[in-house]
């Protein structure tokens, strides 16, 4: 556990970022706002009343779009009275499609994220700025679960029938940390995905050539997430790091760096963003951080996960099951 798999050595580290510098994450903040929050982070005293490495408060809803093979809302942050927060909502659709003929035997994922126009109303250039921004994360995505989802276990048939997932992200609002409550959002949607049972069907000359659905709901089978990581976003202020940076600590900022970690601890990506350099010394320390960090998340990610599956055993009749592809 914690050693870098071979998707973090391809993946390498992106400089270029934009989700960590736009107008939607950024904050306009004067030089003493700046001081008096670095003074704080170097201190051990946040501007919330945090300490460097603590995480503000993280709600999971599973199974809010029933019409969906999976999906869940997160939100980091949120308020007394239920607003407000770094709020995104994910979710799952699946079709049956032809495998590509260089990957024959695996299934496809697409990822797309998309933030709300309201998050933008202080750019220049909103439209140009929303694009920007839902690029990137909708590429960061992709590169955490093109590495990391077992693209093998999505073939039905090979060469004939595979699933494409469809991994839709809805960011409505956001109160700093953007990337890593994306992330969040998609590993719970997947963690509560089920897909129905195909049986093959044997051609005349002894080998499979279609398939039949199995209409026993209990036999719908989950994703196999087992690599699938979620991201921890440490953000470096003087001397100091913290996670779950609120904006005005994100405008603090130097330097950001984006660990992927999986559930086994093992780091599946480190991307920076920034305009300092990062010295080498300080990436073991960040990297132990990133990985204690999302062994905390994952245990809450976990208890929702399995309170959801409780739910669905209870209701199967609540499985979507040929929504989407078979109608």
């Amino acid at each position: 556990p914690g050693q870098p798999t071979e998707g973090s050595r391809r993946g390498g580290v992106d400089s270029s970022s934009a989700i960590l510098r736009r107008t939607m994450i950024a904050t306009s903040a004067a030089a003493t706002e700046k001081a008096f929050a670095t003074l704080g982070v170097e201190q051990n005293i946040r501007n919330d009343g945090r300490d460097r490495l603590d995480y503000r408060d993280l709600a999971v809803d599973n199974g809010v779009l029933p019409q969906a093979h999976g999906s869940a809302r997160v939100t980091v942050g949120r308020d007394l009275v239920g607003g407000g927060g770094t709020d995104a909502l994910a979710a799952v659709k699946a079709e049956l499609a032809t495998p590509a003929q260089e990957a024959p035997g695996q299934g496809f994922v697409v990822v797309s994220v998309d933030c709300a126009p309201s998050l933008f109303i202080h750019a220049n250039n909103r439209r140009d700025a929303r694009d920007d921004v839902n690029a990137e994360l909708s590429a960061a995505m992709g590169r955490l679960l093109s590495s990391s989802l077992a693209l093998e276990s999505l073939c039905v048939m090979h060469g004939r029938f595979a699933w494409r997932l469809f991994i839709d992200v809805m960011v409505f609002s956001t109160a700093g940390n953007v990337l890593d409550v994306v992330s969040m959002a998609v590993w719970s949607a997947l963690s509560t995905t089920r897909l129905p049972k195909l049986v093959p069907i044997q051609a005349e000359a002894g080998f499979p050539d279609d398939f039949e659905l199995d209409s026993n709901q209990e036999n719908a089978q989950p994703l196999d997430i087992e690599q699938v990581p979620i991201s921890v976003t440490l953000n470096i202020i003087g001397t100091e790091h913290v996670v779950d940076a609120a904006p005005l600590e994100e405008a603090c900022a130097a330097t950001r760096v984006s660990v992927g970690v999986n559930r086994r601890g093992d780091f599946c990506g480190v991307y920076q963003a920034g305009s300092s350099a990062l010295p080498a010394t300080r990436i073991p320390e960040l990297m132990g951080c990133a990985s204690g960090t999302a062994s905390t998340l994952f245990e809450g990610l976990e208890a929702a996960a399995k309170q959801s599956t409780k739910q669905a055993g209870e209701h199967p009749d609540l499985l979507p099951m040929a929504a989407g592809f078979f109608a």
